[in-house]
């Protein structure tokens, strides 16, 4: 069967990929326990009455006089939760920092940080889980590797597409769908066009994940042909250059890291010129 080249093959990751992948799923692994941690904390203010705004910036206005008014039992409890949330935290950041040590040099990264709404770690997401984009035959299959495929209903005459699939990468297709909140908001470019056209046409939680699933095959067709995203600007991917350079300096002894990345080449545009990486500051 190989010699016929009948024998099914499975694109095995190199170990490079296979850590990142590790640390991708550890980095959210943490996230949920810690938001869990954090909605604990907000039930046990919710029990004595208090109630702060919704959104990770809403526990930040808890001050000392509010906690101070706890019983004893539940200020406890308070604390306690707050302190592992507070812990848990620092363990993201530790692993977020890995993650961008070992992504920082990677081509496909830096090229898919140039769409809007793609940061480090979506874009980390896409590199590490597409992998080779030869290993797809076109873009319905990737669309289905991350589960934004329609669900199939199939029996005698009838044949009815229904809402996603689910069975592709869960991590993935989390990523693809917050990137695609951002996209759908801030994205002057192609993308944010398709979003507004399918917006007046299905609806706007359904236009998202329409554009969730043409993200992924943006992406995959980037790191195919080596284009940037065609709406790019410059103004953000300083920015995210910048985030990046600031993860890098956590790290002990990996300065040169930091100053790599004013070193490294830039990505041709989609009309042959380059996009020259900015100098870390």
């Amino acid at each position: 069967m190989l010699a016929l080249g009948t024998l099914p093959a499975v694109w095995v990751p190199p170990l490079s990929v296979r850590e990142v992948r590790r640390l991708l799923r550890v980095h959210e692994r943490l996230g949920s326990y810690r938001r869990a941690l954090l909605n604990q904390a907000r039930a046990v203010l919710r029990r004595q009455g208090i109630l702060l705004p919704k959104g990770p910036g809403g526990l930040k206005r808890l001050t000392g006089g509010m906690i101070g008014r706890l019983p004893a039992a539940e200020r406890a409890i308070l604390v306690g939760v707050l302190s592992a949330a507070r812990a848990l935290h620092e363990q993201e950041q530790a692993v977020l920092t890995q993650i961008a040590a070992r992504v920082a040099h990677e081509p496909g990264v830096r090229l898919l940080m140039t769409i809007p709404g793609v940061g480090l770690m979506t874009a980390a997401a896409l590199w590490a889980k597409l992998g080779d984009p030869r290993r797809f035959p076109g873009p319905k299959q990737v669309g289905r590797y991350a589960g934004l495929d329609p669900s199939v209903d199939q029996s005698g005459e009838r044949d009815r597409r229904g809402r996603i699939s689910r069975n592709g990468d869960g991590l993935l297709r989390r990523a693809l769908v917050e990137a695609a909140w951002v996209v759908a908001r801030h994205d002057a470019g192609p993308l944010g066009s398709y979003y507004r056209r399918k917006a007046t046409q299905l609806g706007a939680k359904r236009a998202l994940i329409a554009l969730a699933r043409r993200l992924v095959v943006v992406a995959w067709r980037m790191l195919l042909t080596g284009e940037v995203y065609r709406g790019y600007r410059e103004a953000p991917m300083r920015r995210k250059q910048a985030q990046l350079a600031q993860l890098l300096r956590r790290l002990p002894g990996e300065s040169e890291l930091v100053a790599a990345l004013g070193t490294l080449e830039g990505v041709p545009d989609h009309r042959g010129r380059e996009v020259v990486a900015p100098a870390a500051s």
